[in-house]
């Protein structure tokens, strides 16, 4: 079985695409945020590419759910993304 690592650049087109068709779903902002974060966790994705692509949500109003992810001193460091 062969795994496909996904790229930033291909991270970046979905983001962008799925955001496109649904950009008012909170939902949407927390998954991919969600999905990010376990890439970067795991270690297939470095944490300034995490950077990059989280910088393309909009802010979310999952904070709470965000800390879980990442924890409260990078969310706490971003307000920018999180209201």
């Amino acid at each position: 079985m062969t795994v496909k690592i996904p790229q930033e650049e291909e991270l970046r087109k979905r983001i962008l695409e799925h955001l496109g068709a649904r950009p008012d779903h909170d939902r949407v902002v927390l998954a991919w945020f969600a999905y990010l974060a376990a890439l970067n966790e795991w270690g297939i994705i470095e944490p300034h590419v995490f950077i990059r692509l989280t910088s393309l949500l909009p802010p979310s109003q999952g904070s709470e759910v965000a800390e879980i992810m990442v924890g409260t001193e990078y969310v706490d460091a971003h307000p920018e993304h999180f209201h």
